[in-house]
């Protein structure tokens, strides 16, 4: 009797550990403010929800770099990706999640 209530509190002990760790993984989020242009604007084929892929305005063009300094956002209202156009500047804020996916949350045209 003794052996299996052991083996079940460890295993309610492991489950537990795990939602946590797995709860803090996807909750955490780092938020980002910065002033970027929109170099492509499309949907994704997963879920069909819009995103954005953007640099700073001033990055260099060459390949290696514009590669490492592009970001994807997503956007979770319709309304706000129709807005936006290719080629224009503006101040964004958005929120990264731990696991990379970033989600627009604030956006202002800076081409004003």
């Amino acid at each position: 009797m003794r052996k299996k209530r052991r083996v079940i509190s460890t295993i309610f002990f492991i489950i537990v550990l795990t939602a946590a760790v797995l709860m803090y993984n996807l909750l955490s989020e780092s938020s980002t403010f910065a002033v970027v242009t929109v170099l492509e604007k499309d949907r994704s084929e997963e879920n069909g929800e819009g995103y954005i892929i953007v640099a700073p305005p001033n990055a260099d063009l060459s390949k290696k770099y514009l590669e490492e300094e592009k970001s994807k956002i997503f956007i979770t209202e319709t309304m706000v990706w129709n807005l936006i156009e290719n080629g224009k500047t503006y101040v964004v804020t958005y929120e990264t999640k731990r696991n990379g996916v970033s989600i627009l949350k604030e956006i202002e045209n800076a081409d004003k």
